[in-house]
């Protein structure tokens, strides 16, 4: 996507500070913070090389970077789908039920 356009200059905009105000107030988001925070000590108190530690930490990085893309790119989605929804310039396909 265009790093120019509008969606994504919004996007950039709404996952910064308001990003983070929600997340703050979220239950869930602070719980599983909380969860990682513990497994951090953990870890820390292995006491591991610290090739090992890089070597995890990269690891960690990268999924979480992964992670993050794919919610920028969810959002993007979502906002051009209910721009598309709003405009009427583009067919949405219909969900179908699993029943």
């Amino acid at each position: 996507m265009d790093n120019k356009s509008v969606l994504y200059q919004l996007m950039d905009t709404r996952m910064g500070e308001a990003l983070h105000k929600i997340t703050k107030e979220d239950t869930a988001f602070m719980q599983t913070k909380e969860k990682a925070d513990k497994y951090a000590a953990k870890l820390a108190s292995l006491n591991l090389p610290e090739e090992t530690m890089r070597l995890i930490d990269q690891y960690v990085n990268e999924r979480s970077a992964n992670w993050v893309r794919y919610g920028e790119l969810a959002y993007m989605l979502g906002f051009s789908d209910c721009k598309e929804l709003l405009l009427g310039s583009r067919h949405i396909p219909e969900m179908k039920d699993e029943d």
